[in-house]
């Protein structure tokens, strides 16, 4: 079993690209509240519009 903190057990190059990449689950769910919420209130104000025309 070899010592894991050996200098023969440590890289021999930096890997590429230093940053990790970034979990895609969180900003899908963001853009799609994003999506959703200005066209669910656009169906409100198009329904109340219509009740207000209605009445008048």
């Amino acid at each position: 079993m070899s010592n894991p903190m050996s200098t023969a057990a440590s890289p021999r190059q930096m890997p590429r690209g230093g940053a990790h990449r970034v979990n895609n689950v969180p900003i899908h769910l963001i853009a799609a509240v994003i999506a959703i919420f200005p066209s669910i209130m656009g169906l409100v104000a198009m329904n109340r519009a219509g009740r207000n025309k209605v009445t008048r």
